[in-house]
């Protein structure tokens, strides 16, 4: 969690918020975390885009694609 009255970028809508969570090496503000969490695959493209982003995170990190390709 971020420091009182420390924004950080939003690592999925880019936004400037100060409250949110660290996950690897990305910020995620809590309207995300919420956002992600509550997601169904009913919601096709929400779920498609949330997926191809968490893709280039842990890309960026050197994982392999392959983890969530099952």
């Amino acid at each position: 969690m971020t420091a009182v009255g420390i924004k950080e970028k939003c690592f999925f809508c880019q936004a400037d918020k100060n409250t949110g969570v660290n996950v690897l090496t990305a910020f995620i503000c809590f309207d995300c975390e919420r956002e992600i969490a509550a997601l169904s695959l009913d919601d096709y493209l929400k779920y498609r885009i949330f997926m191809r982003d968490i893709k280039r995170l842990w890309n960026g990190l050197g994982g392999e694609e392959r983890v969530f390709d099952r």
